[in-house]
């Protein structure tokens, strides 16, 4: 092509060839530059690269070991921070439209910067006027004596109120999940068995159900088995049981005795920012018909509201 526009331009043929092949740089220079530009060049260019630093490694065996050492602390910590950053924050649960599922917290910015629990009037009062959730739920840790036979041990439990379980969207593996009616003091001897703790303590037996055991002194009788899936959102929890509240303790007074997670799945066309901006106008209605002592308390405190996945 460089040829003809020469020849278009009035040259001979031998001087248009010759002034093509100057522009161009040469036909041998061109192949060896082309060349340069492929895959195997380059694989043979990294080739090259890795011998010599085998080279440099083997010449230094001190250097090399501290190399390596320093290269296998880093790599090592950085996987597991990832692993912990994955398992804990980035790891979507393994339930049912698990984006639906929030926490409902209370926060206070100027006391301590991480996010509070919440109360039962809290509870109640955002179950019957928090439109954006399908179900709300109460969960509390505690530590519980076992009597199993003849000997007494140490465990962690949860109490929580019965719509945990759809919070959840869980089904049992064996017998049935406890109800509201469960959370009365009055009714409240009942328990269901993780299933991992089934099958540990009581080898899969399923005539374990309407069996009884001692939590606390106590007899409850065991009514169900709650799916092995239930330890992502409670590791080393082995059972769960209702929890019960004084009546006192649902005094509008009481609002702000705190102590215990609030848990909720959204309604399908609900959102977030629905969800928070519901809880926020209950708080700010209370607030505004609350006491001076308290708007003042809260003011120092810096209260809001918080809904997150």
């Amino acid at each position: 092509m460089e040829i003809a526009e020469n020849l278009r331009q009035g040259m001979r043929p031998e001087e248009a060839r010759r002034r093509a092949i100057l522009a161009l740089g040469g036909i041998d220079q061109t192949k060896e530059a082309y060349r340069d530009t492929g895959t195997i060049q380059w694989f043979e260019a990294i080739v090259r690269d890795l011998k010599y630093g085998f080279r440099q490694l083997r010449r230094n065996p001190g250097f090399s070991v501290a190399a390596i050492i320093t290269l296998a602390l880093c790599i090592g910590a950085n996987m597991a921070i990832y692993s912990i950053l994955y398992a804990t924050v980035l790891k979507p649960l393994p339930y049912h439209e698990s984006v639906r599922i929030v926490e409902v917290c209370n926060l206070f910015p100027k006391l301590v910067r991480i996010k509070g629990d919440c109360s039962i009037v809290q509870y109640l009062d955002f179950k019957v006027n928090a439109e954006a959730f399908a179900y709300l739920a109460l969960w509390k840790y505690s530590e519980f004596t076992l009597g199993l036979k003849g000997e007494s041990v140490h465990s962690l439990g949860v109490q929580t109120t019965a719509e945990m379980f759809d919070v959840l969207a869980l089904k049992p593996v064996l017998g049935r999940f406890f109800t509201l009616e469960n959370n009365r003091p009055d009714n409240n001897r009942v328990v269901v068995l993780t299933q991992l703790f089934w099958e540990s303590r009581f080898q899969k037996d399923p005539l374990v159900i309407g069996r009884t055991m001692q939590i606390d002194g106590e007899a409850y009788e065991i009514i169900g088995v709650i799916p092995r899936v239930f330890k992502e959102f409670g590791a080393n929890v082995r059972f769960v049981t209702p929890l019960t509240w004084a009546p006192e303790q649902s005094n509008p007074t009481a609002r702000y005795s705190l102590g215990l997670r609030l848990y909720g799945r959204l309604k399908p066309e609900a959102t977030i920012g629905g969800a928070y901006a519901q809880v926020t106008a209950l708080e700010q209605k209370y607030y505004a018909g609350g006491p001076l002592a308290l708007r003042e308390i809260l003011d120092r405190l810096g209260h809001a509201m918080s809904v997150d996945t």
